[in-house]
């Protein structure tokens, strides 16, 4: 079986969100969720990579992935990772195949620690 990841440049995605959860170890059992938003409740993209391929039994397959980073200053404290997050600005280049791997990593880069809020939720 072929794997996805290992298949060289895949074909960049978006995925739309407005927001996402993490949880912060509050104790040995207890964990606080957090809803993760842009500060101004816009509507943002998670980058992603997604491919076509068969499986070992020759079964298409459709895959995706939501590619993460290392956390930025507000989620560290929740967590030592986040997903990439894309505002509108980037969509199109994201998505462009024309993108030099360098303007790609630097969209894909630590999302700016003012841009997000974090909202403690109900357990």
């Amino acid at each position: 079986m072929r794997s996805p990841m290992r298949t060289g440049i895949q074909p960049e995605r978006i995925i739309p969100e407005t927001s996402f959860y993490a949880w912060e170890a509050t104790g040995a059992k207890h964990k606080q969720p957090f809803s993760i938003g842009m500060r101004d409740g816009s509507l943002f993209a998670f980058a992603g990579l997604w491919e076509s391929w068969h499986g070992g039994n020759g079964e298409a397959l459709e895959t995706c992935t939501i590619l993460t980073t290392e956390a930025n200053a507000q989620v560290r404290p929740i967590h030592d990772r986040m997903p990439v997050i894309l505002p509108p600005a980037d969509f199109a280049d994201w998505l462009d195949p024309r993108t030099s791997p360098g303007q790609l990593h630097r969209i894909s880069s630590a999302t700016k620690d003012d841009c997000i809020r974090l909202i403690g939720s109900a357990k």
